[in-house]
């Protein structure tokens, strides 16, 4: 038996309160109430972990923009000339009119050189 199910059975089984429950598990009282609800309206299936992931990006790159910087890139690696994010906005201002605002926000960022001390 998980955590989720010992804090769901201490609540609803032995009818111990919810502040009780998260000071000896640990947990916060937010968590049991929200355990709780989740077996009541769901049963056993929703205490199982689930995803935080976000459910969208909105600040992703478009896929046909990403499948054109890919093909830019591409091309220019073939072609034996630099492929950076800079080359990549000429690129697509060429062909557009206009750089895509996102395109600046996929270069690579520049890495500090680290210095190392010269042993005398």
């Amino acid at each position: 038996m998980g955590m989720p199910q010992l804090v769901v059975t201490a609540v609803l089984v032995e009818g111990r309160s919810k502040s009780e429950v998260a000071r000896e598990y640990g947990v916060s009282r937010r968590w049991v109430i929200t355990l709780v609800q989740r077996y009541l309206a769901d049963g056993d299936p929703g205490l199982a972990p689930r995803s935080r992931r976000p459910l969208s990006s909105p600040r992703r790159t478009a896929t046909d923009l990403e499948d054109e910087i890919v093909s830019i890139r591409k091309e220019l690696d073939r072609d034996g000339h630099e492929a950076g994010a800079a080359t990549i906005a000429f690129h697509l201002e060429q062909r557009h009119g206009e750089t895509p605002a996102r395109v600046h926000d996929l270069a690579d960022p520049v890495r500090p050189r680290i210095r190392h001390p010269t042993t005398a």
